[in-house]
């Protein structure tokens, strides 16, 4: 069982991650590189890790976009299961600059099959 979490970002989308997983998982810890980000995430009660060194069993990266590719090759080494929120990169930082990542699964958070437009854009297009 998946049970040691750690969430990248401290913005709306990784605090939703870490709610969400402080309900299946026994230990949930999130991360931000701004030391007053971490702040705040404490004084809100998360459970925030100022550095860290060990392993997970999943990381779940909820930065920045513009962070998303930058955080992948930077915290990766840390866990073979990743779940990055889209998009996996930004334009302004696509280049030719491909690197190899040990991982045994990446996957890219693009969940939108419940929205509303969506099941409606479905029903249209199924009829």
């Amino acid at each position: 069982m998946t049970n040691n979490i750690l969430i990248i970002g401290s913005g709306s989308i990784a605090k939703r991650h870490y709610k969400i997983c402080k309900t299946l998982f026994n230990k949930v810890f999130i991360y931000s590189k701004n030391e007053k980000r971490r702040k705040y995430l404490k004084e809100k009660g998360y459970i925030v890790l100022e550095k860290f060194k060990d392993n997970f069993d999943l990381i779940i990266i909820a930065s920045a976009a513009v962070e998303h590719i930058n955080d992948l090759k930077k915290y990766a080494e840390f866990s073979k299961k990743i779940i990055i929120e889209k998009p996996l990169i930004s334009y302004q930082h696509f280049s030719n600059n491909f690197f190899k990542i040990e991982a045994e699964n990446i996957i890219i958070g693009f969940n939108k099959r419940f929205e509303k437009g969506i099941i409606k854009l479905k029903e249209l297009l199924t009829d």
